[in-house]
């Protein structure tokens, strides 16, 4: 018989390499490449060895070997601010690097609208500029997301403040901005998206269906806004576009504080995205700190998994009584989910920060089962502060990771070498969560439960330990106060047959398709999960 409870061991980092300047580097982004990976970040000051600065903060961008060795580098930039949101390989090998710029010589020799703009750089393979253009209005804006488009071009997706330049409608405080270009910079269409209230775009993602799935959020009704927030600060607005930016779907998620939806990933039956939500009331519940807008409250990590209707199959609020907000979310094969982002915390759901001050930060990977419940979670970092952005990790298989941070301490965590403490620098590493997966016996034997037989035919036994059991009176219910029971797509079973005997809960589950299934056992305030193959 097995014991099914999960616990982790550490997760190990099997490289890392510190790249910057003796500045403050930020903006970090990451892409997987032939050779290895390609590294974006912005370059505040001149480093020996770097290639094309010049002057004033640069985009530096990195082609390095899959252990961090440089193989090329090179700035992009004029002599304003220059800073790269995220790296897009093409299909003939070259390169898109979108940022935003607010510089007019250099390699910005595109018309700029003024202030900021958007700035869409196409290199190949060794870093050459094939052509650059600026779009946007003269006043500062910039990228969140962008998405290769089957012709060679790209969707780019971020915030406007204003109308004029490329941007023909504008009568609100903040809108989305959606415009598509060809593989040659020309701008085929443009969308504004939201209301007269305050609207923000953070990612975007494909789907199925061929379309376009927008996540951020908006603060109230009205126009092309036809959820309804449940506040005036902002709730989670999903959106699916037609590849023309026409919206064909949207739903609102959220509570009575602001609640910012930044990552989003299609399932077999739905999606998963997760949220920095300050509520605990409406959608959210068990937010861990005070809710409420900063600096009144704290943001938890919120994971929200809908059906293919839009609606709530389960949420959770994950985090501390500290602030916490997520960047990265990927679906693993056991039906589980990664989660990664940074934590101020160091309580509640969230232990092992190695931050010297609440005001510093670690980043946090979180493994959750297929129904949120948290399998293990782990802290890299040091005693100062590390951060994520939404387009620096790279997924190599469900245990390795490769991530594109900023560090501004060498300890702990942080072992190589950064050019002056206190200023950041770009930390990337990889991870190895291989150990963290399987099933162990946990080291708190009173809650031990044996779950067999596993396949399972007929019934299915939760049997509590023999040492657990011995605390219960004979013929008495075993102090399990619920057995829930899901199926492979994370959906609740209605009513199955539930049999109590002594220290023993049975399932008949004669009445069930062969498959695999979820069960999840409270006891006590405490839960315990696991995986169960129904094999006739």
């Amino acid at each position: 018989m097995l014991v099914f409870n999960l616990y982790s061991q550490v997760p190990e980092i099997i490289w890392q390499q510190c790249y910057g300047s003796p500045d403050t580097d930020y903006n970090q982004c990451i892409l997987k490449t032939d050779a290895g990976y390609l590294v974006g970040m912005s370059i505040y000051a001149y480093e020996p060895g770097v290639t094309n600065y010049h002057g004033g903060v640069d985009i530096w961008v990195l082609e390095i070997d899959t252990i961090g060795n440089i193989l090329w580098e090179r700035c992009y930039g004029g002599n304003g601010g220059d800073g790269p949101e995220k790296l897009i390989k093409t299909s003939d090998n070259n390169y898109y690097i979108i940022g935003g710029t607010n510089s007019t010589d250099g390699d910005v020799q595109s018309y700029n609208n003024g202030s900021s703009d958007y700035w869409i750089v196409k290199i190949n393979s060794s870093g050459e500029i094939i052509w650059e253009k600026c779009f946007g209005t003269s006043v500062a804006e910039g990228p969140r997301d962008a998405l290769l488009t089957p012709d060679g071009g790209l969707l780019v997706m971020g915030r406007i403040h204003a109308s004029g330049g490329d941007v023909s409608v504008y009568d609100g405080d903040n809108y989305v901005w959606l415009f598509k270009v060809d593989s040659l910079g020309n701008l085929k269409w443009k969308k504004t998206l939201g209301n007269q209230y305050l609207d923000n775009g953070v990612t975007m993602i494909y789907n199925s269906e061929g379309n376009i799935m927008l996540i951020g959020a908006v603060a109230g009704y009205g126009g092309m806004v036809e959820c309804y927030p449940y506040d005036d600060f902002g709730d989670v607005w999903l959106v699916e576009l037609d590849m023309l930016g026409n919206i064909l779907w949207q739903r609102c998620y959220g509570g009575s504080y602001y609640d910012l939806g930044y990552k989003i990933v299609e399932l077999d039956d739905g999606y998963i995205f997760t949220v920095s939500s300050s509520s605990n009331d409406g959608d959210v519940s068990g937010h861990h700190g005070p809710a409420g807008n900063p600096p009144n409250g704290w943001n938890d990590i919120w994971a929200v998994r809908i059906d293919d209707q839009g609606e709530i199959l389960w949420q959770k609020s994950l985090g501390g009584n500290d602030s916490d907000t997520p960047y990265y979310v990927t679906q693993t094969e056991d039906y589980g989910f990664i989660i990664m982002g940074i934590t101020y915390s160091n309580d509640g759901d969230v232990s092992g920060n190695h931050s010297w001050t609440s005001t510093y930060t670690d980043i946090w990977t979180v493994k959750l089962d297929s129904l949120g419940n948290i399998e293990w979670q782990r802290c890299f970092g040091s005693w100062g502060r590390e951060q994520i952005g939404i387009h620096s990790v790279i997924k190599k298989s469900d245990y390795n990771y490769v991530i594109a941070a900023k560090t501004n301490y060498a300890s702990d965590d942080v072992q190589c070498t950064i050019h002056a403490p206190m200023d950041y620098d770009t930390w990337l590493f990889e991870i190895d969560l291989e150990d963290t997966t399987g099933i162990f016996e946990t080291p708190t034997t009173q809650d031990k439960v044996k779950v067999y037989p596993n396949p399972a035919r007929d019934y299915v036994v939760f049997e509590l330990s023999t040492q657990r059991a011995s605390h219960q009176v004979a013929g008495s219910h075993p102090v399990i106060n619920r057995v829930s029971i899901f199926d492979f797509y994370g959906r609740r079973i209605n009513n199955p047959v539930i049999y109590y005997m002594d220290n023993k809960i049975v399932w008949d589950c004669r009445g069930v398709q062969n498959g695999i299934y979820f069960y999840s056992l409270e006891m006590e305030g405490k839960v315990v999960s696991g995986k169960i193959i129904i094999q006739k």
